[in-house]
């Protein structure tokens, strides 16, 4: 496998156990709970995993990522 932006070949694939749940911003939104599986970053609530590029620092996914859940919850919470 190589890097999707350079070609490098030095990819680091990380993985974590998300116990206690995790705290997200995004522009002017905030999330704490489960971690999504909607922002490129995770296939379960409870674990963090993602590629990286340890030459460019790109992460490794197909973007540009549709609008997440948390961006709908706060935009919903504030037209109310």
């Amino acid at each position: 496998m190589n890097c999707q932006t350079c070609e490098s070949k030095r990819l680091l694939e990380f993985s974590s156990e998300v116990t206690e749940g995790c705290h997200i911003f995004i522009d002017k939104h905030e999330y704490m709970g489960d971690l999504p599986t909607d922002i490129g970053l995770a296939d379960r609530d409870d674990m963090l995993a993602f590629i990286f590029c340890l030459d460019c620092g790109q992460i490794q996914d197909d973007f540009p990522l549709e609008p997440t859940i948390i961006e709908g919850e706060e935009e919903a919470e504030e037209d109310d």
